[in-house]
């Protein structure tokens, strides 16, 4: 994310005073950086500055006395501040003795780190030089740590004249005070520069602070397989939580796919498709589609180890309710529905060979058609209670089937 930096308030007090409360009232965003330089003058050895307000704490980067070298006369100081609810309000700067003039400048940089306390995090550097009757100061930085960060830079005068920012410098705010005569200038430009510059009409004395200010981390970029773009292309991507399979565009395409949670099975295009069906491993349920099954819809409730499609039918609703073990149904028939229910419990009920079902014959037993004992002939009839064998009675000795 790149930085962005705004001004917010820039006034100049010239009466005496040891306590300095700015007219305008500002409100930093959340997590904004907040970099305030403040420029007070005294006779001799101008005091410390303390800033408050907005809610927040104010911590000093950096501090520097200039202008007649042997005690100095004013000084340029920088304050930093960061915080995630700021209230609206002025800025007050305080001082342990009166000061003969005070200039305030607040300036807003979105887009930096936001790690640390008070914007301890965006500052990576930070340095300072001051020069007597010149007309140009410059302040070195060392290297960058990364080429993503910005540069900020703060001067104070002892001219109430209009300085010029350094070359590729942005000015943000540039405000005088005339009793003694001093003005501050801040600038700030988007990318590294090691030489953080000012220069003027004339000649003066100058104060300057710069200070590298560390971007926000970018945006992690996670590829699989060059199947996955960026986090932003897998909706809310959780390290170690969610992930998008291989060949799947995004997590949205397997609603929430979470490690150790829910598996696609290969050729299967999403959760949705195959609803939860489970298959316990040890103590933990995985969700799984069987290998070529579309859903777990076209079976209707499929349990493994208790139902199984027999070879050759498509789905559990064509034989209704198929259990191993219990109903089989017949090779080369459809479906237990065609052959009613058949059991195989031998020796007590045979279908013969070349029969659909046992309807075709009712309850068929393979048995002669006719029995002759001791001159009583036995016949195969129904009756009432079904097919028995009926006693008839010969006057003279009798064999069945006509047999003489």
């Amino acid at each position: 994310m790149a930085i962005i930096a705004t001004n917010r308030l820039a006034e100049g007090f010239n009466n005496d005073a040891a306590s300095y409360v700015s007219t305008a009232s500002i409100t930093p965003g959340a997590n904004s950086l907040m970099l305030v330089a403040v420029l007070n003058s005294k006779a001799a050895l101008p005091d410390q500055a303390s800033l408050s307000g907005c809610g927040l704490t104010w911590v000093q980067i950096d501090s520097i006395l200039f202008s007649t070298i042997a005690l100095g006369t004013r000084r340029l100081s920088l304050f930093r501040a960061m915080g995630t609810s700021p209230s609206t309000g002025p800025l007050t700067v305080t001082f342990a003795l009166s000061q003969t003039s005070c200039i305030l400048v607040a300036d807003e940089l979105t887009g930096t780190d936001t790690s640390g306390t008070d914007g301890s995090g965006a500052i990576v550097q930070s340095a300072n030089n001051f020069v007597d009757a010149a007309t140009s100061l410059t302040v070195t930085l060392a290297a960058f740590a990364s080429a993503e960060n910005a540069t900020y830079g703060t001067a104070g005068t002892n001219q109430s004249t209009a300085t010029t920012a350094g070359t590729g410098f942005t000015e943000l705010a540039s405000v005088n005070a005339t009793a003694p005569t001093s003005r501050e200038q801040t600038q700030w430009r988007v990318d590294n520069d090691t030489t953080v510059d000012w220069s003027a009409g004339g000649s003066r004395d100058w104060a300057g602070i710069a200070v590298e200010v560390k971007s926000a981390p970018p945006a992690q970029t996670i590829s699989g397989a060059g199947n996955i773009a960026s986090a932003a292309g897998i909706g809310a991507l959780a390290a170690h939580l969610a992930v998008a399979l291989t060949g799947l565009a995004s997590a949205e395409q397997i609603g929430i796919g979470a490690l150790n949670l829910a598996l696609l099975a290969a050729g299967v295009g999403s959760e949705e498709t195959v609803s939860a069906p489970t298959v316990t491993v040890g103590t933990t349920d995985q969700t799984i589609a069987p290998a070529g099954l579309v859903s777990a819809e076209q079976l209707g409730v499929l349990a493994m180890l208790h139902e199984i499609i027999a070879t050759g039918i498509p789905t559990a609703e064509l034989i209704g309710q198929l259990e191993v073990g219990l109903q089989v149904a017949v090779t080369g028939l459809a479906s237990a529905e065609q052959i009613g229910m058949p059991t195989l419990v031998l020796p007590l009920e045979i279908l013969p060979a070349g029969l659909t079902s046992s309807e075709a014959i009712g309850a068929a037993a393979i048995v002669p058609t006719g029995l002759f004992v001791e001159g009583v002939e036995l016949v195969w009839r129904v009756g009432a209670r079904g097919r028995i064998w009926t006693a008839v009675s010969r006057p003279h000795a009798w064999l069945p089937n006509n047999y003489e």
